[in-house]
Protein backbone atom coordinates (compact mmCIF):
# COMPACT_ATOMS: atom_id res chain seq x y z
CA UNK A 1 0.00 0.00 0.00
CA UNK A 2 0.99 3.31 -0.48
CA UNK A 3 0.48 5.85 1.38
CA UNK A 4 -1.74 8.99 -0.05
CA UNK A 5 -3.89 11.77 0.93
CA UNK A 6 -4.01 13.36 4.75
CA UNK A 7 -2.59 11.52 7.45
CA UNK A 8 -3.60 11.76 11.30
CA UNK A 9 -1.75 10.60 14.15
CA UNK A 10 -2.74 10.52 17.68
CA UNK A 11 -0.88 11.05 20.82
CA UNK A 12 0.53 8.53 23.29
CA UNK A 13 -1.26 9.93 26.63
CA UNK A 14 -4.51 10.33 27.37
CA UNK A 15 -4.26 12.99 29.43
CA UNK A 16 -4.02 12.06 32.65
CA UNK A 17 -0.16 10.57 32.65
CA UNK A 18 -1.82 7.24 31.31
CA UNK A 19 -2.08 5.46 27.88
CA UNK A 20 -4.41 6.33 25.15
CA UNK A 21 -6.23 3.53 24.68
CA UNK A 22 -9.33 3.14 22.33
CA UNK A 23 -13.05 1.41 22.92
CA UNK A 24 -14.67 0.48 20.09
CA UNK A 25 -17.03 3.24 20.85
CA UNK A 26 -14.25 5.35 20.96
CA UNK A 27 -12.41 4.72 18.53
CA UNK A 28 -15.62 4.91 16.37
CA UNK A 29 -15.72 8.05 17.37
CA UNK A 30 -12.09 8.99 15.92
CA UNK A 31 -12.85 7.35 12.88
CA UNK A 32 -15.79 9.64 12.02
CA UNK A 33 -14.48 13.05 13.08
CA UNK A 34 -11.38 11.90 10.97
CA UNK A 35 -13.91 11.53 7.83
CA UNK A 36 -15.56 14.38 8.04
CA UNK A 37 -11.94 16.00 8.21
CA UNK A 38 -11.09 14.53 5.04
CA UNK A 39 -8.13 11.75 6.64
CA UNK A 40 -7.33 9.05 4.78
CA UNK A 41 -5.20 7.35 6.90
CA UNK A 42 -5.01 6.72 10.49
CA UNK A 43 -2.06 6.55 12.82
CA UNK A 44 -2.50 5.30 16.04
CA UNK A 45 0.28 4.45 18.83
CA UNK A 46 -0.56 0.29 19.43
CA UNK A 47 2.77 -0.69 21.16
CA UNK A 48 5.75 0.36 23.09
CA UNK A 49 9.12 -1.14 22.93
CA UNK A 50 8.51 -5.40 23.38
CA UNK A 51 4.75 -4.51 24.65
CA UNK A 52 1.45 -4.73 22.22
CA UNK A 53 -0.56 -2.22 23.88
CA UNK A 54 -3.56 -4.39 22.58
CA UNK A 55 -5.42 -7.43 22.08
CA UNK A 56 -5.38 -9.41 18.91
CA UNK A 57 -9.45 -8.93 19.05
CA UNK A 58 -8.79 -5.00 19.92
CA UNK A 59 -6.53 -4.45 17.09
CA UNK A 60 -8.34 -6.02 14.63
CA UNK A 61 -11.39 -3.75 15.80
CA UNK A 62 -9.09 -0.59 15.14
CA UNK A 63 -8.61 -2.23 11.35
CA UNK A 64 -11.96 -2.79 11.21
CA UNK A 65 -13.54 0.07 12.10
CA UNK A 66 -11.35 2.09 10.25
CA UNK A 67 -12.28 0.33 7.29
CA UNK A 68 -15.58 0.86 7.52
CA UNK A 69 -15.06 4.41 7.38
CA UNK A 70 -13.08 3.78 4.54
CA UNK A 71 -10.08 5.27 6.31
CA UNK A 72 -6.48 3.25 6.34
CA UNK A 73 -4.61 2.29 9.36
CA UNK A 74 -0.79 2.47 9.83
CA UNK A 75 -0.24 2.08 13.25
CA UNK A 76 3.07 3.41 15.27
CA UNK A 77 5.39 1.78 17.63
CA UNK A 78 8.14 3.16 19.74
CA UNK A 79 11.68 1.23 19.48
CA UNK A 80 14.20 1.36 21.58
CA UNK A 81 16.77 -1.14 20.16
CA UNK A 82 19.24 -3.01 21.92
CA UNK A 83 18.27 -5.55 24.29
CA UNK A 84 14.21 -5.44 22.90
CA UNK A 85 15.32 -5.76 19.13
CA UNK A 86 14.49 -8.97 18.82
CA UNK A 87 11.18 -9.04 20.63
CA UNK A 88 10.37 -5.26 18.77
CA UNK A 89 10.78 -6.90 15.05
CA UNK A 90 8.14 -9.22 16.67
CA UNK A 91 6.03 -6.73 17.15
CA UNK A 92 6.67 -4.96 13.86
CA UNK A 93 5.65 -7.63 12.10
CA UNK A 94 2.61 -8.59 14.03
CA UNK A 95 1.14 -5.52 13.51
CA UNK A 96 1.44 -4.61 10.39
CA UNK A 97 0.06 -8.34 9.58
CA UNK A 98 -3.08 -7.19 10.63
CA UNK A 99 -2.95 -3.31 9.45
CA UNK A 100 -2.14 -1.68 6.61
CA UNK A 101 1.08 -0.96 7.24
CA UNK A 102 3.07 -0.07 10.25
CA UNK A 103 5.29 2.61 11.45
CA UNK A 104 8.59 1.96 13.65
CA UNK A 105 9.31 4.97 15.46
CA UNK A 106 13.08 5.16 15.37
CA UNK A 107 14.10 8.25 17.43
CA UNK A 108 16.52 9.48 20.60
CA UNK A 109 17.56 5.56 21.70
CA UNK A 110 19.11 4.91 18.24
CA UNK A 111 21.25 7.56 18.11
CA UNK A 112 24.60 5.61 19.38
CA UNK A 113 27.40 3.61 17.28
CA UNK A 114 25.41 -0.04 17.29
CA UNK A 115 22.20 1.72 16.04
CA UNK A 116 23.50 0.68 12.06
CA UNK A 117 23.44 -2.97 12.81
CA UNK A 118 20.43 -2.39 14.78
CA UNK A 119 18.31 -1.86 11.91
CA UNK A 120 20.60 -4.68 9.57
CA UNK A 121 19.55 -7.31 12.41
CA UNK A 122 15.82 -5.43 12.61
CA UNK A 123 15.16 -5.38 9.03
CA UNK A 124 16.22 -9.22 8.41
CA UNK A 125 13.93 -10.54 11.22
CA UNK A 126 10.82 -8.30 10.44
CA UNK A 127 10.75 -9.13 6.63
CA UNK A 128 11.47 -13.27 7.20
CA UNK A 129 7.99 -13.11 8.02
CA UNK A 130 6.26 -9.75 7.18
CA UNK A 131 6.78 -8.31 3.58
CA UNK A 132 3.76 -5.56 3.79
CA UNK A 133 4.50 -1.83 3.74
CA UNK A 134 6.97 -0.87 6.80
CA UNK A 135 7.20 2.87 7.05
CA UNK A 136 9.81 4.12 9.85
CA UNK A 137 9.09 7.34 11.31
CA UNK A 138 12.39 9.72 12.62
CA UNK A 139 13.81 12.91 12.56
CA UNK A 140 12.90 14.97 9.38
CA UNK A 141 16.83 16.72 9.71
CA UNK A 142 19.09 13.80 9.40
CA UNK A 143 22.40 15.49 8.85
CA UNK A 144 21.81 16.76 12.70
CA UNK A 145 21.23 13.33 13.61
CA UNK A 146 24.17 11.27 11.95
CA UNK A 147 23.55 8.23 13.98
CA UNK A 148 20.28 7.56 12.94
CA UNK A 149 20.76 4.57 10.88
CA UNK A 150 18.33 5.98 7.73
CA UNK A 151 20.98 4.31 4.85
CA UNK A 152 20.59 0.74 6.67
CA UNK A 153 16.80 1.35 7.48
CA UNK A 154 16.66 2.23 3.22
CA UNK A 155 17.34 -1.21 2.61
CA UNK A 156 13.65 -2.34 3.74
CA UNK A 157 11.65 0.23 4.26
CA UNK A 158 8.62 1.02 2.16
CA UNK A 159 9.18 4.83 3.05
CA UNK A 160 9.75 7.33 5.33
CA UNK A 161 7.64 9.71 7.61
CA UNK A 162 10.08 12.49 8.65
CA UNK A 163 8.06 14.96 11.26
CA UNK A 164 8.60 18.93 10.68
CA UNK A 165 8.93 21.13 13.42
CA UNK A 166 8.08 24.80 12.86
CA UNK A 167 9.98 25.61 16.10
CA UNK A 168 13.33 24.65 14.61
CA UNK A 169 13.65 27.72 12.49
CA UNK A 170 12.86 31.23 12.64
CA UNK A 171 10.64 33.06 11.33
CA UNK A 172 8.54 29.68 11.58
CA UNK A 173 7.25 29.90 7.62
CA UNK A 174 7.06 26.63 5.71
CA UNK A 175 9.98 28.44 2.94
CA UNK A 176 11.57 28.56 5.47
CA UNK A 177 10.60 24.58 6.46
CA UNK A 178 10.89 23.54 3.02
CA UNK A 179 14.81 25.32 2.79
CA UNK A 180 15.97 23.60 6.09
CA UNK A 181 15.11 20.26 5.42
CA UNK A 182 14.74 19.63 1.70
CA UNK A 183 18.20 19.37 0.94
CA UNK A 184 19.32 17.10 3.63
CA UNK A 185 16.96 14.92 2.55
CA UNK A 186 18.46 15.34 -1.13
CA UNK A 187 21.69 14.56 0.88
CA UNK A 188 20.58 11.57 1.77
CA UNK A 189 19.21 9.97 -1.51
CA UNK A 190 22.96 10.85 -2.52
CA UNK A 191 24.44 8.54 0.44
CA UNK A 192 21.81 5.69 -0.79
CA UNK A 193 22.68 5.63 -4.00
CA UNK A 194 26.49 5.50 -3.38
CA UNK A 195 26.01 2.78 -0.51
CA UNK A 196 23.62 0.42 -2.00
CA UNK A 197 23.05 1.74 -5.41
CA UNK A 198 19.18 2.16 -4.34
CA UNK A 199 17.51 5.77 -4.71
CA UNK A 200 15.81 6.79 -1.41
CA UNK A 201 12.30 5.24 -0.37
CA UNK A 202 9.34 7.51 -0.92
CA UNK A 203 9.27 10.53 2.09
CA UNK A 204 5.78 10.44 3.20
CA UNK A 205 6.38 14.34 5.26
CA UNK A 206 4.50 14.58 8.27
CA UNK A 207 4.00 18.41 9.94
CA UNK A 208 3.93 19.02 13.81
CA UNK A 209 0.96 21.49 14.69
CA UNK A 210 2.60 22.23 18.43
CA UNK A 211 4.16 25.51 19.13
CA UNK A 212 1.08 27.35 17.31
CA UNK A 213 2.17 27.14 13.88
CA UNK A 214 0.27 29.92 11.77
CA UNK A 215 -3.06 28.69 9.76
CA UNK A 216 -1.81 30.17 6.51
CA UNK A 217 1.77 28.77 6.62
CA UNK A 218 0.11 25.54 7.44
CA UNK A 219 -2.09 26.02 4.28
CA UNK A 220 1.48 27.41 2.14
CA UNK A 221 3.20 23.73 3.22
CA UNK A 222 0.58 21.81 2.24
CA UNK A 223 0.76 23.86 -1.19
CA UNK A 224 4.43 22.85 -0.90
CA UNK A 225 4.16 19.12 0.05
CA UNK A 226 1.43 18.49 -2.91
CA UNK A 227 4.21 16.47 -5.13
CA UNK A 228 4.33 13.97 -2.24
CA UNK A 229 1.12 12.35 -2.30
CA UNK A 230 0.86 12.41 1.33
CA UNK A 231 1.14 14.95 4.22
CA UNK A 232 1.05 13.54 7.80
CA UNK A 233 -0.20 15.82 10.65
CA UNK A 234 0.84 15.55 14.37
CA UNK A 235 -1.27 15.57 16.45
CA UNK A 236 -4.93 14.85 16.73
CA UNK A 237 -5.81 16.68 20.07
CA UNK A 238 -4.28 20.13 18.21
CA UNK A 239 -5.95 18.93 14.71
CA UNK A 240 -9.26 20.37 15.21
CA UNK A 241 -7.97 24.30 15.15
CA UNK A 242 -6.65 23.59 11.67
CA UNK A 243 -9.32 21.48 9.96
CA UNK A 244 -10.92 24.16 8.15
CA UNK A 245 -7.67 25.30 6.92
CA UNK A 246 -6.08 21.83 5.83
CA UNK A 247 -9.75 20.78 4.55
CA UNK A 248 -9.37 24.11 1.86
CA UNK A 249 -6.07 23.23 0.91
CA UNK A 250 -5.00 21.24 -2.11
CA UNK A 251 -5.16 17.24 -1.38
CA UNK A 252 -1.17 16.24 -1.77
CA UNK A 253 -0.90 14.23 -4.63
CA UNK A 254 2.02 12.63 -6.02
CA UNK A 255 3.85 15.33 -8.86
CA UNK A 256 3.72 12.46 -11.09
CA UNK A 257 -0.28 11.99 -10.19
CA UNK A 258 -2.39 13.73 -11.66
CA UNK A 259 -6.09 12.30 -11.73
CA UNK A 260 -5.90 9.44 -13.49
CA UNK A 261 -8.57 8.74 -16.28
CA UNK A 262 -9.45 5.99 -14.98
CA UNK A 263 -10.01 6.91 -10.66
CA UNK A 264 -12.84 5.33 -9.09
CA UNK A 265 -15.85 7.27 -9.04
CA UNK A 266 -16.61 7.55 -5.48
CA UNK A 267 -20.61 7.92 -4.38
CA UNK A 268 -21.92 8.07 -1.10
CA UNK A 269 -25.23 6.33 -0.78
CA UNK A 270 -28.01 6.13 2.23
CA UNK A 271 -26.79 2.28 2.86
CA UNK A 272 -23.71 3.24 3.54
CA UNK A 273 -23.85 2.63 7.56
CA UNK A 274 -21.89 5.68 8.17
CA UNK A 275 -23.73 8.03 6.16
CA UNK A 276 -26.98 6.48 7.33
CA UNK A 277 -26.11 8.05 10.73
CA UNK A 278 -26.35 11.48 9.72
CA UNK A 279 -29.20 10.89 6.55
CA UNK A 280 -32.83 9.22 5.90
CA UNK A 281 -34.00 8.39 2.41
CA UNK A 282 -37.45 9.95 2.09
CA UNK A 283 -37.25 8.74 -1.86
CA UNK A 284 -34.88 8.21 -4.36
CA UNK A 285 -34.08 12.13 -4.89
CA UNK A 286 -34.68 13.14 -1.23
CA UNK A 287 -32.81 13.12 1.92
CA UNK A 288 -33.58 14.45 5.17
CA UNK A 289 -30.98 15.08 8.12
CA UNK A 290 -32.57 14.47 11.21
CA UNK A 291 -30.20 16.03 13.51
CA UNK A 292 -31.27 19.81 11.81
CA UNK A 293 -34.49 18.90 10.30
CA UNK A 294 -33.12 19.75 6.31
CA UNK A 295 -33.56 18.02 3.12
CA UNK A 296 -31.21 17.58 0.16
CA UNK A 297 -32.85 16.90 -2.88
CA UNK A 298 -32.78 16.76 -6.76
CA UNK A 299 -29.67 18.32 -8.20
CA UNK A 300 -27.76 19.48 -5.25
CA UNK A 301 -28.46 16.08 -3.57
CA UNK A 302 -26.36 14.86 -6.79
CA UNK A 303 -23.54 17.30 -6.15
CA UNK A 304 -23.03 16.32 -2.40
CA UNK A 305 -23.36 12.78 -2.85
CA UNK A 306 -20.43 12.86 -5.36
CA UNK A 307 -18.87 15.93 -4.24
CA UNK A 308 -14.46 15.75 -4.04
CA UNK A 309 -14.57 12.23 -5.26
CA UNK A 310 -13.05 11.34 -1.84
CA UNK A 311 -14.23 10.30 1.99
CA UNK A 312 -17.84 10.67 2.44
CA UNK A 313 -17.85 13.58 -0.74
CA UNK A 314 -20.12 16.32 0.76
CA UNK A 315 -20.41 15.16 4.22
CA UNK A 316 -16.98 15.40 4.54
CA UNK A 317 -16.07 18.53 2.78
CA UNK A 318 -19.25 20.26 2.83
CA UNK A 319 -20.94 19.14 6.13
CA UNK A 320 -25.08 18.87 7.27
CA UNK A 321 -27.46 21.15 5.28
CA UNK A 322 -28.05 23.94 7.62
CA UNK A 323 -31.12 25.10 5.88
CA UNK A 324 -33.82 23.98 2.79
CA UNK A 325 -33.25 25.15 -0.59
CA UNK A 326 -33.93 28.88 -0.59
CA UNK A 327 -35.18 30.54 -3.71
CA UNK A 328 -32.86 33.66 -4.18
CA UNK A 329 -35.89 35.35 -6.29
CA UNK A 330 -33.64 36.55 -9.02
CA UNK A 331 -35.72 37.99 -11.28
CA UNK A 332 -36.49 35.84 -14.25
CA UNK A 333 -34.92 32.65 -13.50
CA UNK A 334 -37.56 31.08 -10.52
CA UNK A 335 -35.12 27.96 -11.26
CA UNK A 336 -32.18 29.12 -8.88
CA UNK A 337 -32.01 27.46 -5.81
CA UNK A 338 -29.11 28.41 -2.90
CA UNK A 339 -28.76 26.22 0.46
CA UNK A 340 -26.62 26.53 3.13
CA UNK A 341 -23.97 23.86 4.81
CA UNK A 342 -21.69 23.96 7.67
CA UNK A 343 -18.50 24.34 5.28
CA UNK A 344 -20.01 26.17 2.57
CA UNK A 345 -23.15 27.32 0.48
CA UNK A 346 -24.20 26.10 -2.56
CA UNK A 347 -25.77 27.31 -5.63
CA UNK A 348 -28.46 25.27 -8.52
CA UNK A 349 -27.97 27.97 -11.01
CA UNK A 350 -27.96 26.16 -14.66
CA UNK A 351 -27.23 28.85 -16.54
CA UNK A 352 -24.39 30.87 -14.37
CA UNK A 353 -27.30 33.77 -13.63
CA UNK A 354 -25.43 34.72 -9.88
CA UNK A 355 -22.80 37.04 -9.82
CA UNK A 356 -19.03 35.26 -9.51
CA UNK A 357 -20.66 31.95 -10.74
CA UNK A 358 -17.12 29.85 -12.36
CA UNK A 359 -16.90 29.62 -15.41
CA UNK A 360 -16.15 25.96 -15.91
CA UNK A 361 -18.54 24.79 -12.89
CA UNK A 362 -22.13 23.23 -13.77
CA UNK A 363 -25.52 23.49 -13.27
CA UNK A 364 -24.60 22.84 -9.16
CA UNK A 365 -21.59 24.96 -7.78
CA UNK A 366 -20.44 26.00 -4.64
CA UNK A 367 -21.16 29.84 -3.82
CA UNK A 368 -18.54 32.29 -3.62
CA UNK A 369 -18.78 34.29 -0.13
CA UNK A 370 -17.18 37.16 -1.77
CA UNK A 371 -18.93 38.00 -4.96
CA UNK A 372 -21.99 37.14 -3.28
CA UNK A 373 -22.40 38.40 0.05
CA UNK A 374 -26.39 38.60 -0.84
CA UNK A 375 -26.79 35.27 -0.89
CA UNK A 376 -24.64 34.69 1.91
CA UNK A 377 -26.78 36.99 4.28
CA UNK A 378 -30.05 35.89 2.61
CA UNK A 379 -28.79 32.24 3.91
CA UNK A 380 -28.10 33.97 7.20
CA UNK A 381 -31.24 35.66 7.64
CA UNK A 382 -33.06 32.47 6.80
CA UNK A 383 -31.43 30.69 9.08
CA UNK A 384 -31.67 33.50 11.88
CA UNK A 385 -35.60 33.55 10.78
CA UNK A 386 -35.94 30.23 11.56
CA UNK A 387 -34.14 30.21 15.29
CA UNK A 388 -36.18 32.66 16.12
CA UNK A 389 -39.05 30.56 14.76
CA UNK A 390 -38.09 27.80 16.78
CA UNK A 391 -37.53 29.90 19.86
CA UNK A 392 -41.23 30.84 19.73
CA UNK A 393 -42.40 27.13 18.80
CA UNK A 394 -40.19 25.81 21.67
CA UNK A 395 -41.64 28.77 24.28
CA UNK A 396 -45.59 28.07 23.06
CA UNK A 397 -44.72 24.11 23.96
CA UNK A 398 -43.51 25.18 26.66
CA UNK A 399 -46.67 27.43 27.94
CA UNK A 400 -48.71 24.21 26.37
CA UNK A 401 -46.43 21.79 28.84
CA UNK A 402 -47.24 23.93 31.65
CA UNK A 403 -51.00 24.48 31.17
CA UNK A 404 -51.02 21.14 30.63
CA UNK A 405 -49.64 20.43 34.26
CA UNK A 406 -51.82 23.08 35.83
CA UNK A 407 -54.69 21.26 34.05
CA UNK A 408 -53.63 17.99 35.40
CA UNK A 409 -53.28 19.57 38.56
CA UNK A 410 -56.49 21.38 38.32
CA UNK A 411 -58.37 18.07 38.39
CA UNK A 412 -56.52 15.87 40.73
CA UNK A 413 -57.14 18.76 43.40
CA UNK A 414 -60.62 18.63 41.90
CA UNK A 415 -60.68 14.83 42.15
CA UNK A 416 -59.23 15.32 45.76
CA UNK A 417 -62.02 18.01 46.47
CA UNK A 418 -64.82 15.39 45.17
CA UNK A 419 -63.06 12.73 47.29
CA UNK A 420 -63.11 15.03 50.65
CA UNK A 421 -66.67 16.09 50.22
CA UNK A 422 -68.40 12.53 50.45
CA UNK A 423 -66.07 11.58 53.20
CA UNK A 424 -67.20 14.85 54.72
CA UNK A 425 -70.70 14.11 53.84
CA UNK A 426 -70.65 10.31 55.80
CA UNK A 427 -68.78 12.33 58.72
CA UNK A 428 -71.58 14.54 59.12
CA UNK A 429 -74.67 11.45 58.30
CA UNK A 430 -72.31 9.41 61.26
CA UNK A 431 -72.73 12.61 63.52
CA UNK A 432 -76.07 12.85 63.12
CA UNK A 433 -76.51 9.15 63.92
CA UNK A 434 -74.35 9.83 66.95
CA UNK A 435 -76.12 12.40 68.28
CA UNK A 436 -79.37 10.30 68.71
CA UNK A 437 -77.76 7.83 69.74
CA UNK A 438 -76.20 10.05 72.87
CA UNK A 439 -79.42 11.95 73.49
CA UNK A 440 -80.89 8.36 74.08
CA UNK A 441 -77.92 7.53 76.07
CA UNK A 442 -78.62 10.89 78.03
CA UNK A 443 -81.97 10.35 78.43
CA UNK A 444 -81.69 6.76 79.58
CA UNK A 445 -78.71 7.47 82.00
CA UNK A 446 -81.18 10.68 83.75
CA UNK A 447 -84.18 7.57 84.35
CA UNK A 448 -81.44 5.43 85.40
CA UNK A 449 -80.62 8.08 87.82
CA UNK A 450 -84.23 8.50 88.76
CA UNK A 451 -84.38 5.22 89.73
CA UNK A 452 -81.61 4.96 91.34
CA UNK A 453 -82.67 8.20 93.66
CA UNK A 454 -85.73 6.39 94.03
CA UNK A 455 -84.58 3.17 95.09
CA UNK A 456 -82.03 4.50 97.47
CA UNK A 457 -84.78 6.76 99.48
CA UNK A 458 -86.79 3.14 99.52
CA UNK A 459 -83.91 1.91 100.79
CA UNK A 460 -83.48 4.82 103.48
CA UNK A 461 -87.26 4.31 104.71
CA UNK A 462 -87.03 0.31 105.06
CA UNK A 463 -84.09 1.39 107.25
CA UNK A 464 -86.31 2.97 109.17
CA UNK A 465 -89.04 1.16 109.74
CA UNK A 466 -86.50 -1.71 111.06
CA UNK A 467 -85.10 0.95 113.35
CA UNK A 468 -88.86 1.72 114.79
CA UNK A 469 -89.31 -1.72 114.59
CA UNK A 470 -86.63 -2.78 116.72
CA UNK A 471 -87.24 0.06 119.33
CA UNK A 472 -91.08 -1.41 119.67
CA UNK A 473 -89.48 -5.14 120.43
CA UNK A 474 -87.42 -3.37 123.18
CA UNK A 475 -90.09 -1.63 124.70
CA UNK A 476 -92.49 -5.12 124.41
CA UNK A 477 -89.38 -6.38 126.20
CA UNK A 478 -89.65 -4.22 128.65
CA UNK A 479 -93.19 -4.23 129.17
CA UNK A 480 -93.43 -7.80 130.07
CA UNK A 481 -90.42 -7.87 132.05
CA UNK A 482 -92.43 -5.15 134.03
CA UNK A 483 -95.64 -7.33 134.27
CA UNK A 484 -93.35 -10.65 135.15
CA UNK A 485 -92.54 -8.97 138.33
CA UNK A 486 -95.30 -7.04 139.52
CA UNK A 487 -97.28 -8.99 142.17
CA UNK A 488 -101.10 -9.63 142.19
CA UNK A 489 -103.39 -7.37 144.67
CA UNK A 490 -106.04 -9.07 146.64
CA UNK A 491 -109.07 -7.45 147.54
CA UNK A 492 -110.46 -7.65 150.29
Amino acid sequence: MTLSGRGLWFGADNGSGGRLLYTEASWTTACAAAAAWGISVLHPKVADGGEIWYSDADLQMLARVAHAFHLKCVPYHWCYGGNLLSIEASVCAHIGSIFDGVSPDIEIQWENPQSASWAVQFGQLVRKVYSGPIYPTSFANPVQHPQIPYIQMNTWATGFLPQVYFSYWTPPTAQNAANYVYPQWVQLDAACRAADKKALAPIYPIICLENAPAQQEIANWLHMMGGYGYCGFWYSALYGSYARTILQAPVPRLASQSIPPEEEVITITISDPHVATFFRGISSSVWLCPSTGKHLQGRILTFYITFGNHGYCGLTYMGLPKTDEINPNVAGHPEIRVQGFDNCSVAYDPHHVLPGAPAAAGEVYLLSVENTPQYTDLINKHIALEQSYNDVVSKKNKLVDTNTQQSATIAALRQELSADTTTLAKLQASAQTDAATITDLQNKLTDAQSRLTALENSTQNAAQLEQDLADLQQKILEITAILHTTQPVTVA
